[in-house]
Parts: structure tokens; sequence; C-alpha cells
């Protein structure tokens, strides 16, 4: 091999870049030149020794070969090796931002698992977002509330357990009250009212509504209110819990002061508070009625429930009740 100082510049721009490449590496591979020595005399970094002495390291065999190598080889060897990228993120397609975009001006609560599932866009969360947040709708996060590892249960089919409680709103005009009855299995509400009292009639009222249209349950989980319960010391039966005897169901009492044991009547009423404010505004009891009635018919047909594996639940209630059917048929 030539001396260390024997490459000269070839004309090109590039090229006494090149001779400098190929100089460090030689001085530090071939001449045991020590990075400091190579710092101080060619006033480059150690990451540029190390990266060319590599270079230079991996073809060392055809240097030895051939003598020395061609200039076109050294240029070839040494020229500017891209740090591009190899996996270069493309602009996100117009109609998956259009599909995205849609949704979330109609549903502006609604975080990228679940546009993504509703919308099938063939795009990742973190692209979801990333067009949310150009197009300035990410709005305000969430607080995490604390994971205390309750034990989580859910039933394996439709109309095995359902779930009832009165939920009371304050607006201006005055208080309001809703409940719905909701099936554990797949989160869908089989029947609501929006109401001005709360009374162990309306609740009967409504069950019997809903067993007349989906069937009974096996069983039912209330909390120990007035509307479920008999006060009177624990002692007799409440008027609901003798319609469910009467009708083969039977009533259970979720643990007092342990909201988590009816856990998805809360989280279900903590949805409503989040959401029905996009539903339309409450000023008066109609308004209340059709904003939450809204709401309800949103979140059995249009929600994909993170639970249910961002199912929608009319849809896993009803795929569900087929199986519950034939095990019934199958039993009688």
């Amino acid at each position: 091999m030539g001396s260390l100082w024997d490459l000269k510049p070839f004309g090109k721009s590039q090229e006494p870049l090149i001779n400098l490449r190929y100089t460090v590496a030689v001085a530090r591979i071939e001449f045991n030149k020590t990075y400091g020595q190579i710092r101080q005399q060619f006033g480059v970094s150690d990451g540029f020794t190390a990266k060319w002495s590599r270079v230079y390291a991996a073809h060392k065999t055809l240097v030895r070969t051939s003598g020395s190598w061609p200039k076109d080889q050294i240029r070839m060897r040494f020229a500017s090796i891209s740090n591009r990228p190899k996996n270069v993120s493309c602009p996100v397609q117009d109609r998956i931002r259009r599909d995205v975009l849609e949704r979330r001006w109609r549903y502006g609560f609604e975080g990228a698992d679940r546009i993504k599932a509703i919308t099938k866009v063939a795009a990742s969360t973190g692209t979801i977002n990333k067009v949310l947040r150009k197009a300035g709708l990410m709005g305000i996060p969430k607080k995490r509330h604390r994971n205390l590892s309750y034990g989580r249960y859910e039933r394996a089919i439709p109309n095995d357990l359902w779930h009832t409680d009165f939920k009371t709103w304050e607006f201006d005009f005055g208080t309001v009250h809703t409940t719905w009855i909701i099936d554990d299995a797949s989160r869908y509400i089989l029947n609501a009212r929006i109401t001005l009292e709360t009374s162990a009639d309306i609740v009967i009222d409504m069950l019997g509504q809903a067993i007349e249209l989906y069937g009974k349950p096996n069983q039912l989980m209330t909390d120990h209110g007035t509307e479920y319960y008999a006060v009177n010391g624990g002692k007799g039966k409440s008027k609901l819990d003798r319609y469910c005897k009467e009708r083969g169901i039977k009533h259970i009492y979720a643990r007092i002061r342990h909201p988590q044991t009816n856990g998805k009547m809360e989280r279900t009423h903590r949805s409503a508070k989040e959401e029905t404010p996009y539903f339309g505004t409450i000023r008066t009891f109609e308004d209340a009625k059709q904003t939450f009635m809204k709401w309800i018919e949103y979140h059995n047909t249009d929600c994909a429930h993170r639970a249910l594996g961002y199912e929608i639940p009319i849809n896993v209630y009803f795929a569900g009740s087929m199986v519950t059917d034939l095990i019934r048929e199958l039993a009688e």
C-alpha cells in the first residue's frame, strides 16, 4: 500500500472529503493511531473516525487482494452514506384524513381507538392522533383514574345478568332521574327512562317491557336503594323482589358501599356524563329526555366498546342472544 498521504483530490466537490475519510481510516487501522492523535491532527470527531474505520475494515480484504483501490472504488466506498431512514413515513391519504375528521367532528369525545374501530381506516392510532393534532382536535387529555386492580367479571352470554340503577342529575331547571337496564355480557341498554321521580313501579314497568322484548334474564342486580330493597330492617320482600320471584328471576344486590360490584352501571353513568353534552344542550326536561335518548342510541348502535374488543353493544347482544336461545332450546 502506498504512503498515508498518496491520495490526492480528484477535482470534484466531494472528493476532498472522501480523501479525508480514507486517510483517517488508514491512520486508525493500518498505523494504529489513537483517537486523540487523529482528533488533534485532522480535527475530526471520534465518531467520524470510528465510522469510516469500520467502512475500511469491512473491505480490507479487497485492499489486500488488489494492493490498492482504484479511484472509483475509493469514491464508492467512502462517499456519503445516507442517514435517511429506511422506512419513510408516507403522507396520510386524503380519504383516511376525511374519515377520521368526520368522525371526530360528529363525536368530539371519541379517541383514536374508537375512531379506528368504527371507521376501519387503514391507519395506526398514532397516525389518527397525528391527524387530530394537526387539525387542532386533540382536546384536553382525560384524567387517568387510579388502577386499584379490582376483580373484573363478565357474564358469557346475554340475558344471564341484567343491571339497573337510578342516577340523579341536577340542571338549572331542576332535578332529573335516569334509569336504564343494561345487559352484563354486551353492555346493551335494553330499556331506559328519564323521569322526575324514582319508584319501584317505574323499575317494574321498565323490566316488564324489557322482558317482553328480549326475554327474561336469569338474574337482576341492583343496589340497596329504596326502589329495590325492603328497608324495614331487611325483613320481608320488596315489591321488586316479589315481581322477580313470580317470574323466576333471581334478584341479587350489590355490596353496600362497594360501587365496583355494580361497576358496569357506574361506568355507563360516567360515560353519559362525559358524552351527553355532545348530543344536545339541556335547558328543559324535554331537552333532557331527547339528549339522553340520543346518547343511548349512540351507545347501543355506534359506540365501539373497549371492554368488548371494540365491538358495538347491539351486535354483541344479538349475536350472543342466538347462542342463549339455542342453549335454552337444548335444555328444554
